[in-house]
């Protein structure tokens, strides 16, 4: 079967591999850092032990096991594209070998739309991480196609082989847990359309699908435990402090996800276009139609297709709170699967003409936006060092003991930015309690311009004191108080 789908798609994936290197071009030629990779830089076994106290063991353990310590900016960017070339065409052939008839431009159409999406993107500029999700991600896909060959009353073995790689998934990122309750229904439905199952056999198949998911959480729980008692760390609170139900008030928690969904289903900031919403409401209102003329439809099947828009959902609810967009990888899948969808019907109505639009609009504008985004990042990753020099030779000799305070933000871009991608460094974190200072600390550090932080306190201080200060756009100086070395980057 694999050998057949290269066969009969070898061109659509040559295109993918070149597509996919344009896209990131700027990426992989730019060598640039983005927001957390300056403490995988200063103090990698720091971010490691922090790894390991959310449970994140698979990253590290990648990198000790591929000896990626210290990262290697370029090669990571590479393999980042690499792997994610693969990930691209190994959910693909999860998804569209499990039906008989395929159709070579609908997979490429697939191809496209996945590796065109800006939510990818956006997790791979995290550059510290970027090679080992890309990897995860293509993993996941394998212990996709793994558990659809035990539903096939295939051997035991691959549902204990799916279960390892899922466990490892997990660790790596726990939102690959909700991609792979995702790809169950989506799985599910597909088998159904190709050939409808009794209701025991469909049972059956949603029992196997749920019984993996737990054996691998509950490996991946127990590894995570093993480890962090054998190195003595106590559990992080990076993704607790982000639960917000019983810390912030109802009305304020319940405005936070509606206002989320919202989000996620206009397009903003996210996918950069609004079809999500519209090529969902064509993809159920069809699959409703063919199950009226069929005699019906069944609970199991409707679940499944509402679960498809659910699961991106969940976590959100669950937290009260926003996810990352770079975590919703259920959504650049599910519109690829969409898009192929719709490509591949030879049906004339309406709504598939309609659809087809919307798909290519879609990938028009998602390869106008990736390009986009990672010149952003790379342009104000750029000015971020020659502002860096800026302070220093304004400052002058800065000596490792002495302390910089830097209050306001620096915006040096103002090309088209996402969640993370386009933002600066002098700018991120400026309205928590410390500035950004932790940030810019970092970054400098990566610079080789050491000098050691300022106490909250002394933050306090300098805040006061810069008041009175002109801001560096009016003038463009280094100002002492106390000891301290001030910046003020803005009123």
């Amino acid at each position: 079967m694999l050998k057949r789908y290269i066969q009969e798609n070898r061109k659509s994936i040559f295109i993918t591999v070149v597509f996919t290197v344009a896209l990131y071009a700027v990426m992989l030629l730019g060598n640039r850092i983005s927001i957390d990779t300056e403490v995988m830089i200063n103090n990698p076994e720091g971010q490691l032990n922090a790894w390991y106290g959310i449970n994140r063991f698979g990253l590290g353990l990648f990198k000790h096991v591929f000896h990626l310590i210290p990262i290697s900016i370029p090669f990571t960017n590479v393999m980042t594209v690499l792997f994610f070339i693969f990930a691209a065409i190994s959910w693909n052939y999860s998804l569209v070998t499990l039906q008989k008839v395929q159709n070579t431009k609908a997979v490429f159409v697939f191809l496209l739309i996945f590796v065109s999406s800006p939510i990818f993107a956006e997790q791979f500029h995290f550059t510290l991480q970027s090679m080992e999700i890309a990897f995860a991600l293509g993993a996941e896909a394998i212990a996709v196609i793994l558990v659809s060959r035990w539903v096939e009353k295939k051997g035991i073995y691959h549902a204990i082989a799916a279960v390892l790689l899922l466990a490892f998934c997990f660790s790596c990122y726990q939102a690959f847990v909700f991609l792979y309750v995702f790809a169950c229904l989506l799985l599910y439905l597909i088998r159904q359309e190709e050939k409808e199952t009794s209701g025991k056999e469909q049972v059956e198949e949603i029992f196997k699908y749920i019984l993996v998911l737990l054996a691998a959480f509950v490996l991946y729980e127990a590894a995570a435990t093993a480890i962090k008692a054998s190195m003595g760390l106590e559990s992080g609170k990076y993704l607790t402090n982000q639960i917000l139900w019983g810390q912030e008030p109802v009305l304020y928690t319940l405005c936070r996800v509606i206002a989320y969904t919202g989000f996620i289903m206009t397009g903003f900031m996210s996918s950069f276009h609004p079809f999500l919403p519209v090529l969902y409401l064509f993809f159920a209102v069809v699959l409703y139609k063919k199950w009226q003329k069929k005699g019906g439809q069944s609970f199991l099947k409707l679940a499944s297709l509402a679960g498809l828009m659910i699961v991106p959902f969940i976590l959100p609810a669950v937290m009260g709170n926003t996810v990352p967009i770079r975590a919703q990888f259920c959504i650049p899948i599910l519109l690829s699967w969409l898009g192929y969808f719709f490509v591949k019907s030879n049906e004339k109505g309406k709504i598939f003409r309609y659809a087809r639009i919307c798909v290519i609009l879609m990938l028009v504008l998602q390869t106008i936006a990736v390009p986009a985004l990672e010149l952003s990042a790379w342009r104000c990753y750029e000015k971020d060092k020659a502002f860096a020099k800026e302070v220093e030779a304004a400052a002058g000799d800065i000596q490792p003991e002495e302390k910089l305070v830097f209050v306001g933000k620096y915006t040096p871009n103002h090309m088209i930015k996402g969640q993370t991608m386009g933002h600066s460094f002098f700018e991120w974190d400026a309205d928590t309690a410390f500035g950004s200072n932790y940030r810019i600390h970092g970054f400098m550090e990566t610079l080789g311009i050491k000098y050691q932080l300022p106490t909250q306190q002394e933050y306090e201080q300098a805040r006061q004191y810069a008041e009175k200060l002109p801001s560096w756009k009016e003038k463009k100086a280094v100002y002492t108080e106390n000891g301290l070395r001030i910046i003020k980057l803005s009123d």
